[in-house]
């Protein structure tokens, strides 16, 4: 346990250290009325990239804490119904469906061909803002969300799986290696799932 804490503890660290990385490049932290296409499109790809892994150190957290541990407590805030906007980070989705990929051609006439405006750089300041607060206080939501994985487990529903990411070699020495390491560690500790098969 201290083993594996040391490890998520060290991996949030390395994912904010990236994110902040990011934001600097990107000028975020200016609060820039316009922001390119192409500077979007890099801190769009990195926040992706990061938040998958930081979903990953919450769900290893999760696993790693018994049920003990994750006692509900009440925190007097109603909970987002299914289908209103959020600006949190979903740790695990609502249900296993894989979801159809849009039509490239009417996601391509979609597209806006101008910079990103203020209500965009908006939005992409308050997920920045939603994962950094997440990985400076992760212990809450692993023990929410330990409480849902012994549910699921309960269920018999099939075992999570997690694959390896892509271009990993794009985030770095450190952050890479946590990342391909992450699917690993996860599948170690669903061993006692239900086997489907």
């Amino acid at each position: 346990m201290d083993d594996d804490r040391a490890f998520i503890d060290m991996g949030l660290r390395q994912a904010g250290d990236a994110l902040k990385d990011a934001a600097g490049e990107a000028n975020l932290h200016l609060r820039p009325e316009t922001l390119g296409k192409c500077a979007a499109r890099r801190f769009r790809s990195k926040l992706r990239a990061v938040e998958s892994i930081v979903r990953r150190l919450i769900i290893l957290l999760a696993t790693s804490l018994s049920l003990a541990h994750a006692v509900a407590k009440p925190t007097g805030r109603s909970t987002p119904q299914r289908g209103q906007p959020s600006c949190g980070l979903a740790l695990m989705p609502v249900d296993w469906t894989p979801r159809t990929p849009p039509d490239f051609e009417s996601w391509q006439r979609g597209r806006k061909p101008a910079d990103f405006g203020k209500a965009d750089i908006d939005r992409l300041l308050r997920r920045l803002s939603a994962v950094l607060r997440l990985i400076k206080n992760p212990d809450g939501v692993a023990s929410r969300l330990a409480r849902r994985i012994e549910k699921l487990r309960q269920l018999k529903l099939a075992r999570p799986i997690y694959p390896l990411p892509e271009r990993a070699h794009r985030l770095g020495a450190e952050l890479g290696l946590i990342a391909t390491s992450l699917p690993h560690l996860i599948a170690a500790a669903f061993e006692n799932w239900y086997d489907t098969s």
